[in-house]
């Protein structure tokens, strides 16, 4: 039977890593919103209130995608973190009582 290794400590990081990129994407929307008004040119800002709202599109289908990501990966770090804790006190409920008697004792 083969081994399964899982690094729960870096799939815990991966989760922080996913919720700080999909907190900062949200936040982003707020400071590009006045972006068009500071460009001082018609054509510009008609480009980049066009640009900042096909990105507002986008930003949060990513946002959307990332919390899928970030909540997937949280539950399967809980998951094999409850899974390693059960085979763990199982273990110890097996071992414990057969190390009670040492060999030659009656």
């Amino acid at each position: 039977m083969a081994d399964l290794r899982f690094d729960l400590d870096r799939l815990l990081r991966a989760h922080y890593a996913l919720d700080f990129v999909s907190t900062r994407l949200v936040g982003m929307g707020e400071a590009y919103r006045r972006l068009p008004d500071a460009a001082g040119h018609d054509k510009l800002a008609g480009a980049l209130g066009a640009f900042r709202d096909a990105w507002s599109v986008h930003r949060e289908d990513l946002v959307t995608e990332l919390n899928f990501l970030r909540d997937a990966n949280k539950a399967i770090h809980d998951t094999f973190t409850e899974l390693d804790q059960d085979l763990e006190n199982r273990a110890r409920q097996f071992l414990d009582p057969a190390n009670l008697h040492t060999p030659g004792e009656s």
